[in-house]
């Protein structure tokens, strides 16, 4: 799939060895490279023109998150960068929330300094920020969305 795009797992030293095998086994050796990096005290990210958090922000609290998020703005490039995020989201009315959904939230919140977000707290995040065209995607199968915007 997609066999022009090339990517980079951007992950602590101690986990890029697991990675790379991981990398290697799929047969993506010559598209795909682990480099070693702490997205909390780096800088900013690797160049890349669009960056993936999947099943990351709702790990951390919103000022983490916050600060994350504007990094990744201020690392990708002018008018063509995007970010892409990958999470299980708390339905705008709560009550419809997927048990999956709920469950992870209540281990986020009891267990870790996170939680599952609602749509439209990203993309206020995410608008505060300064991305423009949020949007979000929803799977018709798996409790999980996808959120994503570009920077402007």
């Amino acid at each position: 799939a997609l066999p022009k795009c090339n990517g980079t797992i951007y992950e602590l030293a101690s986990v890029c060895p697991m990675t790379e095998k991981f990398i290697s086994k799929a047969d993506l050796s010559d598209r795909v490279k682990a480099v070693a990096g702490d997205m909390f005290k780096d800088k900013v990210f690797p160049p890349a023109e669009c960056y993936g958090f999947g099943n990351v922000l709702h790990d951390w609290s919103d000022e983490d998150n916050t600060a994350l998020l504007q990094k990744a703005y201020d690392s990708l490039p002018e008018k063509s960068g995007k970010i892409a995020i990958l999470e299980m989201l708390v339905a705008e009315d709560v009550v419809s929330t997927t048990g999956a959904t709920a469950g992870l939230n209540l281990v986020m919140v009891t267990n870790e300094d996170g939680r599952q977000y609602k749509a439209s707290e990203l993309k206020s995040m995410l608008e505060k920020i300064g991305f423009v065209d949020v949007q979000v995607v929803s799977s018709p199968v798996t409790p999980y969305s996808a959120i994503i915007a570009s920077k402007q």
